[in-house]
């Protein structure tokens, strides 16, 4: 399969929040996974006799119906935007690169990416913004129409981190999948990704529409989560659960919201049937560390936190968070020793060489900022990213001269 990686298509960074975690870590065998085969459904229970953790709910929030959200819906006006070629029979590549070229054309893509917005496809054609699930969307939605055999995507190992509200986030990452026609077998699948960072080789999976709904669902319980809306968070992770049980995500953040609250076991059970859909899932055992630690068992969770420990140090992304939070709190000399660690792990993510600069220009490194500028204008994929990354370098270049020009003693 191929990925569609024309320079003016491709559009803001794709990452979408799916695990409220702190920490990351790897599989290790402190848990016997085969004796929690079913889904632990008494944590999902409305019945205090059945789940403890019901009482801490507001009643009054909880018991409420959670709407699904038309992830798909389409408009008259946006089913009449699907241009003509998309539409023909011809190659798939041209009919793909059509749509891209249509939506490019009018604007999206460039500059539109905000994280903690999951539009459904209406929405995204709408305001031109979202997150990738948004983009991923409303190109699914379009290519559909257009006659087009378009999917979700989970794609498996592009995981970072990001730091929001103070708390780091581990995220995860969806594009399309577009499949070759059974009378075409000599074409390819395939992938139109929207990110700002060009994808290494990754383990991908079709995912249904129902588990995309449920990814929705739990972008909106991890935005109650984040801001202490613990019951409404309760409502929408309970609702994706029950759309998507085999997320080892979903159960995972089920756990975070039952450590909130204080419930121990409840965490320990959903982290623990997170491992049992995927033994190796890092953030999974980083909840069970959490677990471990808060019960008093300092063994168990001291082999986890040597774990831990070691894959923090080789992820580069968990650098970058920690830059990130160091810079919100501006401590930039902090910042800049997280940044090179960062680098030095992946030196190909715009992102991190704009925040590098970022830090530089904080400190008065005129010219190591427009180094790292240079860098992440030389690395970005988006034509909106060379506009601006001009006009800053330049900026920064002439207030540099302007200030070494000075007479001694000039403030």
């Amino acid at each position: 399969m191929r990925s569609v990686q024309r320079t003016k298509h491709r559009g803001a960074r794709a990452t979408f929040i799916l695990v409220l975690m702190s920490l990351l870590c790897s599989c290790v065998n402190l848990v016997n996974t085969k004796t929690e085969v079913e889904p632990p459904l008494e944590l999902l229970s409305l019945d205090p006799e059945i789940n403890r953790s019901v009482p801490k709910f507001n009643s009054d929030v909880i018991f409420r119906t959670v709407v699904h959200p038309d992830v798909l819906g389409l408009t008259t006006g946006m089913a009449s935007f699907i241009p003509l070629d998309a539409k023909q029979d011809q190659t798939l590549r041209r009919r793909v690169d059509a749509l891209i070229d249509a939506l490019s054309g009018e604007g999206f893509y460039e500059g539109t990416y905000e994280p903690s917005l999951s539009f459904t496809a209406r929405e995204t054609f709408e305001q031109k913004r979202g997150n990738c699930l948004s983009f991923t969307s409303l190109f699914v939605a379009l290519a559909r129409e257009a006659g087009l055999d378009a999917h979700f995507q989970r794609v498996r190992g592009m995981i970072a981190y990001d730091a929001r509200n103070g708390i780091l986030e581990n995220q995860q990452h969806i594009n399309v999948l577009v499949r070759r026609s059974p009378a075409r077998m000599y074409e390819d699948d395939i992938i139109v990704d929207f990110n700002r960072v060009r994808p290494k080789r990754s383990i991908t999976r079709v995912i249904s529409d129902d588990a995309a709904i449920a990814l929705y669902l739990n972008n909106f319980g991890i935005d109650h989560l984040v801001n202490g809306n613990l019951d409404e968070a309760f409502r929408y992770l309970r609702a994706a659960i029950e759309l998507d049980y085999k997320s080892p995500a979903l159960w995972i953040n089920l756990g975070t919201l039952y450590l909130r609250l204080g419930e121990l076991e409840n965490a320990r059970k959903a982290n623990v049937y997170a491992l049992r859909l995927d033994s190796t899932n890092t953030a999974a055992l980083a909840g069970l560390q959490i677990v471990h630690n808060r019960k008093g068992e300092p063994v168990k969770a001291k082999v986890l936190a040597l774990k831990l420990r070691d894959l923090r140090n080789k992820n580069p992304y968990y650098h970058f968070a920690l830059a990130q939070k160091a810079y919100a709190r501006q401590d930039f000399r902090q910042s800049q020793t997280h940044l090179a660690q960062s680098i030095k792990l992946r030196s190909d993510d715009p992102r991190i060489f704009d925040l590098n600069g970022q830090v530089h220009h904080q400190l008065g490194n005129i010219e190591t900022a427009i180094r790292s500028f240079r860098i992440a204008k030389t690395l970005s994929i988006r034509e909106a990213d060379t506009d601006y990354y001009d006009a800053l370098i330049r900026d920064l270049a002439t207030s540099n001269r302007a200030n070494n020009s000075k007479p001694i003693g000039t403030r």
